[in-house]
């Protein structure tokens, strides 16, 4: 158990919800319990898996929901842009598929963290070339779509925006017997499929839960703090301990994010700055406490009585 510790408690820690009172709550716990089984800590299995690709690990992101969110949400492009420059840190390439006009904006955040992650426009590619081209496939908080055909909220409401072949090009990954990756808090998220039968039916709103499934899925309270999980995960397994994410590099890739249109989506609140809901406060904790979790590891004590 002992090399496992720090993803062990890295896994219990992204299960702990502060999220507001509306929102779903204990659904995720569940979700982990199910997806874990008796296997290794999820955040270990992931980390293992990215690690070992050799090629281009692309990401999906991004919740493009008009008007409440044109430039999207603060979860899923933070943590897509912390961890793909993490990876990119560690000599993986990394590029991450999003709707033209957010462009920019992924642009903005990974030069400012790391500049490892390359933006690539939904509408300069085809599903064919994108499974081809990518070697493993992270989802950060992209919503998949439902057994009705539709994409939902994690509450339910219908909603259309944004490209929608993210589904088709999981599912070609898999065909193709490539590493995806879903992390999400809902259960609407992509790689959420794969628990449909198990936890989506008596979730809250099994209307919204999408029947992509992923090879390895997630389940956590915020699905950037999962990206952020992975990330020290990876640092560990390294034993770089400079590439643990840190409260401020996260807080500044929020503060650029919100300063360009991408709102919190647990407020919709231009002034806000956290992530579905939490304040960054809140955030800052998780990610100090992955940190904490990080170094601990290789802080050795010798109890002599």
């Amino acid at each position: 158990m002992g090399k496992l510790v720090p993803f062990e408690n890295i896994d219990r820690l992204l299960n702990v919800e502060i999220r507001p009172d509306g929102l779903p709550q204990g659904v995720m716990q569940r979700a982990y319990d199910v997806a874990r089984g008796a296997g290794e800590p999820l955040v270990y299995q992931a980390a293992k898996e990215l690690d070992s690709v050799e090629g281009t690990i692309g990401f999906l992101t991004g919740v493009h929901f008009p008007p409440h969110f044109v430039m999207g949400e603060i979860d899923g492009p933070i943590g897509t842009v912390v961890l793909g420059n993490v990876l990119g840190a560690l000599g993986h390439r990394t590029e991450v598929l999003v709707e033209d006009h957010l462009v920019p904006l992924i642009t903005a955040l990974s030069q400012k963290g790391g500049g490892h992650v390359k933006a690539l426009p939904a509408s300069s590619v085809t599903v064919d070339q994108v499974v081809a081209a990518w070697s493993a496939l992270v989802s950060i908080e992209r919503i998949g779509v439902a057994e009705d055909g539709q994409r939902h909220t994690i509450v339910g409401t219908p909603f259309e925006g944004g490209y929608t072949f993210g589904d088709a090009i999981v599912e070609g990954m898999n065909a193709a017997g490539k590493p995806t990756i879903g992390l999400g808090d809902g259960g609407n998220e992509i790689g959420f499929g794969k628990v449909l039968e198990s936890i989506g039916r008596a979730s809250p709103h099994p209307d919204a839960w999408t029947t992509t499934a992923t090879k390895h899925v997630l389940p956590v309270c915020v699905s950037n703090l999962g990206a952020y999980g992975i990330a020290t995960s990876l640092a560990v397994l390294h034993e770089r301990l400079d590439l643990v994410p840190t409260a401020r590099q996260v807080e500044d890739l929020i503060r650029l994010a919100n300063s360009m249109g991408c709102l919190d989506g647990g407020t919709v609140d231009p002034d806000f700055i956290g992530d579905d809901g939490i304040p960054m406060v809140g955030i800052a904790a998780y990610i100090d406490l992955m940190g904490v979790i990080a170094r601990q590891h290789f802080n050795p004590n010798d109890r002599h009585f």
